[in-house]
């Protein structure tokens, strides 16, 4: 094979690779999409958030009913329920999501999510940050229904 013909196909091999590679990973915009989505449509809204969740590595605060509470490693027993509480809404029968946004601007998250309840109006604002690589709920604000 002349050297030439042997560059060529290292080069059409590296491109193939790297178009593999690109279409294989799924960017940060289409993996909050994706959980956007899943929160959205799961019975347990609560479950599909606690996968973002850490609080020995990133402490949480959950605002919702007009108080905060922060979630370290001290209260990590409280956990289930205070997330399992504010999403509580998105669970009602009959509601459903009518609005959507997800927003990643480099190490910083955001999902805003609105749903049409028999209550009223419900709004949840999820905000994430990455440390070292991963990502990490640290902000969920659910405010009253109106």
């Amino acid at each position: 094979m002349r050297p030439t013909h042997a560059i060529l196909l290292a080069l059409g091999i590296a491109a193939g690779l790297l178009f593999t590679a690109d279409a294989v990973m799924v960017s940060d915009e289409e993996a909050f999409e994706d959980l956007a989505a899943a929160f959205e449509t799961s019975r347990d809204p609560a479950e599909v958030v606690l996968g973002y969740v850490d609080v020995s590595r990133s402490p949480l605060e959950i605002a919702a009913d007009g108080s905060a509470v922060r979630i370290d490693e001290d209260r990590e027993g409280e956990l289930d329920q205070r997330i399992g509480d504010a999403v509580r809404p998105f669970q009602e029968r009959g509601a459903r999501v009518v609005q959507r946004h997800v927003e990643v601007k480099g190490d910083r998250a955001e999902i805003a999510l609105r749903a049409a309840t028999p209550d009223g109006d419900a709004n949840a604002f999820l905000t994430f940050r990455r440390k070292n690589g991963s990502w990490y709920l640290t902000r969920l604000r659910v405010p009253a229904v109106s």
